[in-house]
């Protein structure tokens, strides 16, 4: 199976050397992956995370210390998750905190190959367009009272301000989306619109300008004046999503 995109930069956390070793087994069988590093709890994985920079974590749920979903609660703009347990019950907190994916221990290659092709399309935009036409697509969104459909093509930012999810619109309008990030990044044209942190998500086509940050990532400048910042995990993807070396 070869992933989309990028090479994806993984990252295994799992407290259990055996679970390490089988999962890197795995993802050897998996083309255009590479394991950037094993970390056996939280805290490691928090250091290899500030190091490495991995696009996505393998993370087990349960460990000592500092677990899989706390070890999430304290990351603000954490890689993409594909959590790794032999418990199901965690599966619900796990898409609460936008997991990509959910495997149950002990899962396939192709199982897993699935999950990172999901990763892989997030980040390069080859997903699927909703119903095939960008044109079609539209969000609802509040401005007042009043529910508005408002086409993708006229939206230039979602961004989370003091935990409510706005959009703005191209002629610098504010309306509230009673919509997770998550749910509107799953939603959107992928070829259009990429997820720049936790707390954005951008029309690409809004793009004016860029400016290298000093943590190696980007401030964006969007056409309403508008601005968002890229870390250097997610830059380099963004880069690759412009056709840029």
């Amino acid at each position: 199976m070869n992933v989309p995109g990028a090479p994806l930069r993984i990252l295994i956390v799992d407290d259990e050397p055996l679970a390490r070793e089988r999962a890197l087994h795995l993802l050897a069988k998996i083309e255009n992956v590479e394991v950037v590093g094993q970390a056996a709890d939280g805290n490691e994985a928090l250091e290899l995370i500030e190091s490495r920079q991995p696009d996505v974590l393998l993370l087990d749920v349960q460990m000592p210390g500092l677990d899989g979903v706390r070890l999430l609660e304290a990351l603000d703009d954490p890689p993409a998750v594909i959590f790794s347990t032999a418990f199901d019950e965690y599966a619900v907190q796990a898409f609460d905190l936008e997991a990509v994916d959910y495997l149950l221990k002990p899962y396939s290659a192709e199982r897993l190959g699935r999950a990172l092709d999901r990763v892989g399309r997030l980040l390069s935009g080859v997903a699927a367009r909703p119903n095939g036409r960008d044109s079609k697509v539209t969000v609802p969104a509040q401005l007042g009272l009043t529910t508005q459909l408002v086409p993708v093509e006229r939206i230039v930012l979602f961004q989370i301000e003091e935990e409510v999810v706005f959009l703005l619109r191209d002629d610098r309008e504010k309306l509230i989306c009673d919509l997770s990030l998550r749910e509107i990044e799953t939603s959107l044209p992928a070829t259009s619109f990429f997820r720049v942190s936790r707390q954005a998500i951008i029309n690409l086509s809004a793009l004016e300008s860029f400016t290298p940050t000093a943590e190696g990532g980007y401030r964006l400048t969007l056409k309403t004046g508008a601005e968002a910042t890229v870390s250097r995990r997610r830059a380099r993807h963004l880069r690759a999503r412009l056709n840029l070396s």
